[in-house]
């Protein structure tokens, strides 16, 4: 259940605002495949092969898949994230994250 706070915070995407000190930290970057949660994780690595290549990058707040595709938890979704992330890790460079990020912010507004 989520409290009304929990919806405001959802809506503005604030609740994403911890992961900035992940980054500060050095343990995720600003741009790279977006984290699954570890419940799907297992499932995924099973049913998707060579899966583990995203893991090359560091995880990211936002991604080529998810200004493609946004959130999603099906397997079909989650194979199509993975081809886009598959996509960024043979193209990563300044103009890529650049791109990213203004879409990202693009569909923040």
């Amino acid at each position: 259940r989520i409290t009304r706070v929990g919806k405001i915070l959802r809506a503005t995407h604030l609740d994403e605002l911890p992961q900035v000190w992940n980054i500060l930290r050095g343990e995720m970057d600003l741009i790279g495949p977006r984290p699954v949660p570890f419940q799907l994780y297992a499932f995924y690595q099973e049913a998707i092969p060579n899966y583990d290549m995203r893991h090359v990058l560091k995880p990211g707040v936002t991604g080529l898949a998810q200004i493609q595709l946004g959130y999603t938890t099906t397997l079909d979704g989650e194979m199509r994230k993975w081809a886009y992330d598959m996509e960024y890790l043979t193209k990563v460079d300044v103009l890529t994250d650049t791109h990213i990020l203004v879409r990202t912010l693009w569909l923040l507004v």
